[in-house]
């Protein structure tokens, strides 16, 4: 996370951050102690190369990672982690992992939180999801309905 705030406009160390990042927060259930900072570098990295499909696919899957702890999921959803997500999936429709991440990230952040939820839906959540079952509708993970 320090390299990641060192280097902000550099492409390839946010890239490896977000991975870095997302596999760590797998492994320690979201992590209710890193508070906010962690999620902060994520969404700023996101923001800072949209048009960079992995920093997309891995920031999704942290944020899916991160909102694993309850409280956590309020305070990303604060920082604007729905919106970001969104973008993410609007930008990368055909790519696979963007997608697939981008749902379980959204799953998480309304996962037993219904402003969040109804937040997302208000954003446009559900006509994404939608997109995403069309485009890949052999994969499981589309046949999940969580927004309705």
């Amino acid at each position: 996370v320090e390299g990641m705030t060192k280097a902000k406009g550099v492409e390839g160390v946010q890239q490896d951050g977000c991975k870095a990042v997302r596999f760590l927060m797998r492994y320690d259930g979201g992590n209710k102690g890193v508070g906010m900072e962690v999620g902060d570098v994520v969404l700023s990295a996101m923001r800072a190369f949209p048009h960079n499909e992995e920093v997309q696919q891995n920031g999704c899957s942290a944020i899916t990672n991160l909102a694993l702890n309850d409280d956590n999921q309020v305070v990303l959803m604060k920082a604007g982690a729905g919106d970001v997500v969104l973008s993410a999936m609007r930008a990368f429709p055909r790519s696979e992992k963007v997608q697939e991440n981008g749902y379980y990230a959204i799953l998480k952040l309304a996962f037993k939180n219904a402003a969040n939820k109804n937040s997302l839906v208000l954003k446009g959540a559900l006509q994404v999801v939608e997109n995403a079952r069309k485009e890949f509708p052999e994969n499981s993970w589309t046949k999940t309905s969580f927004l309705t």
